[in-house]
């Protein structure tokens, strides 16, 4: 019988909030995610220039909180990278937003990447 050879992804800001960036200062019931913006409480207040300039300056911050984490991230790369050489398959597994984000990134996978049709699945 083959041996199986699978890797899940579960939730990536999750894995980032707990496990790079620290968020167990935070309510643990909670991610950082989760809590509100304080920079955007009066986004119906705002003009659309302001939303936009807003929305920009918060983009920005994204690459900085992904920097402590680029050791993991690349460990889940040697991870994926290996299961699928031998024959595994990438599965992105979520609820709400992140569910539907993995959905959208595995269908991607196959023209990006030319991977096949059930090497990477969301669900």
């Amino acid at each position: 019988m083959k041996k199986i050879h699978f890797t899940v992804i579960i939730s990536a800001m999750l894995i980032i909030n707990q496990y790079c960036i620290g968020a167990s200062h935070v309510a643990p019931d909670l991610s950082i995610t989760e809590h509100m913006n304080a920079r955007s409480q009066n986004l119906d207040a705002l003009s659309p220039l302001e939303i936009a300039v807003l929305m920009n300056q918060e983009d920005c911050t994204v690459a900085s909180a992904i920097t402590p984490c680029l050791p993991q991230i690349a460990t889940a790369i040697k991870t994926i990278a290996k299961s699928f050489d031998a024959g595994g398959r990438l599965i992105y597994l979520g609820a709400g937003s992140s569910g539907r984000l993995g959905v959208l990134d595995a269908s991607e996978c196959v023209p990006t990447f030319s991977a096949p049709l059930t090497q990477v699945v969301g669900i």
